[in-house]
Parts: structure tokens; C-alpha cells; sequence
């Protein structure tokens, strides 16, 4: 079996979920360190830098953003607010906007999170 790309998950996907996909994708790449990953692991796109960063995905409804961090979202509560979102996962509707700031936030929080498990794990 070929190995899946980014590429043939957006595009195995129904034709409404394309282009918040592609905007996602775009956004986390914008967002994430040079040399950073991109890779499908647990069927779905994501981001490695240094560990697992985010990736993104679809649900029946949703366009989904994985922190890859549950306690993370626990220290963003008042930030969560009207956004709705399980576990480490939020969803956005299909052709609405994303919480650019917001997801910028994330992804810089979990990039300080996964250099400092590094650092801790090469001490």
C-alpha cells in the first residue's frame, strides 16, 4: 500500500470540504517552524516539529484542528468561548472563518511545548 499524502487526503474528501482544508493547511504551514513536517499519521494530516505539533481534519459536519495537547485547551478556556471543541479538538463549520489568532496562539504554544520537552529529555 502507497504511502497517503496531504494531497490525497484533501482531495479524497468531498469536493465542500476542500476549501477549508486547503485554507487550514495553508494556515498551519504559514505558522509553523522551517524544517516542520507535514505527514499523515493517525489517518489524518499533521505537523511534526520536533514531536507532534497540530494537524487538521474533517468530521461529518466540520473542518477540525487537533492541538495534540488536551491540558493545553484547559488553559484557554476563556479564549474557547463560543468555539466548539472536545478533548484536544476544535471544529469549525465547513466555509466559516477561523480563529486565526487564536489558532496562531495554539500553534506557537505547542511549538514552546514540544522545544521544551525536548530540552528536558536531552538533559
Amino acid at each position: 500500500m502507497a504511502d497517503i499524502t496531504v494531497d490525497d487526503y484533501i482531495t479524497g474528501q468531498p469536493g465542500h470540504y476542500h476549501d477549508g482544508l486547503n485554507r487550514m493547511r495553508a494556515f498551519i504551514q504559514g505558522n509553523v517552524p522551517a524544517g516542520t513536517q507535514e505527514k499523515i499519521s493517525y489517518m489524518v494530516p499533521c505537523y511534526k516539529y520536533l514531536y507532534s505539533l497540530v494537524g487538521f481534519g474533517v468530521t461529518k459536519k466540520h473542518i477540525s484542528f487537533y492541538t495534540m495537547s488536551p491540558k493545553l485547551l484547559t488553559t484557554l478556556k476563556e479564549e474557547l468561548k463560543g468555539i466548539d471543541y472536545s478533548g484536544s479538538t476544535l471544529h469549525f463549520a465547513l466555509d466559516g472563518p477561523f480563529p486565526e489568532p487564536l489558532l496562531e496562539k495554539i500553534i506557537r504554544l505547542r511549538i514552546h511545548e514540544n522545544e521544551a520537552r525536548a530540552i528536558a529529555k536531552n538533559k
